[in-house]
């Protein structure tokens, strides 16, 4: 949320953010398509977003951010799975929780284009 925030505050104040090249959302309880939006217009389109979202995450990210899950292991435990998001390998200990499809164990990715031109 704390990007959500930042953005929503650059927003409001009518200012710019031409340095920002790239937004990843883990499990995020914002909605990545209104950040990839805020993203691309206060940037003047230079930023990309990318956001994650576990097919089992029904604590934080699908019902709160409302975005579409990216990928997963269905899990009967939605905790498990709203805490089961990284952007690259799982340290050994945790090498055999599988939670994502990847050999890694890493979160899935998805592109999230803006859906309208900065303006």
């Amino acid at each position: 949320m704390t990007i959500a925030n930042a953005l929503q505050k650059a927003n409001s104040r009518d200012r710019s953010l031409p340095s920002l090249n790239q937004i990843t959302l883990s499990g995020s309880a914002a909605n990545a398509q209104n950040i990839a939006d805020l993203g691309a217009r206060l940037s003047g389109g230079h930023s990309s977003t990318y956001q994650s979202t576990h097919v089992s995450d029904w604590l934080v990210s699908r019902p709160l951010g409302a975005n579409p899950p990216t990928g997963g292991i269905p899990e009967q435990d939605p905790l498990t799975a709203h805490g089961s998001y990284s952007n690259g390998p799982l340290p050994p200990r945790y090498k055999n929780w599988k939670t994502w499809n990847s050999e890694t164990g890493a979160s899935d990715y998805d592109y999230v284009p803006p859906r309208r031109e900065p303006e």
